[in-house]
């Protein structure tokens, strides 16, 4: 088996990235470690268990207030039956409270446009949105 011999400097080359490499290596961990070393550490501590007091015999329990009930959520409409109205303009008005045929017709149309605009950047034709909830919530 004949040994094959590079030419002058190829060795030398081969032996230059290696050792780019591992200066580029130790570069990259020096900064690591300076970079952590200005880091706070973060530890998790045991969270503490409540601190329970015995109760006072001076004291009475504060009485509990009834509240309000609730109202209930209305059964929101399917919005994209209304023609120009889609998924994702059944998202953005659902998420702006408008869920219902009777909402939508009682929205202002600058509103509408207001909330469109802020999520889409286009306002489109909500005038015939309107008028076409209006008609689905007195045909129920």
């Amino acid at each position: 088996m004949m040994r094959r011999y590079l030419p002058f400097g190829a060795r030398k080359k081969k032996f230059a990235w290696m050792w780019l490499g591992l200066e580029l290596g130790l570069l990259m961990g020096l900064l690591l470690w300076w970079w952590l070393q200005d880091q706070p550490l973060q530890r998790k501590s045991k969270p503490t268990p409540p601190v329970i007091l015995p109760p006072d015999a001076d004291s009475a329990p504060a009485p509990v207030r009834p509240t309000k009930a609730s109202v209930p959520a209305p059964i929101p409409d399917d919005l994209t039956r209304i023609n120009g109205i889609g998924p994702k303009y059944a998202q953005i008005l659902a998420a702006a409270g408008v869920v219902t045929y009777q909402q939508l017709a009682a929205q202002p149309p600058e509103q509408l446009v207001e909330i469109l605009r802020a999520a889409t950047g286009r306002a489109p034709g909500v005038a015939a949105w309107i008028e076409q909830a209006a008609s689905r919530t007195l045909n129920r």
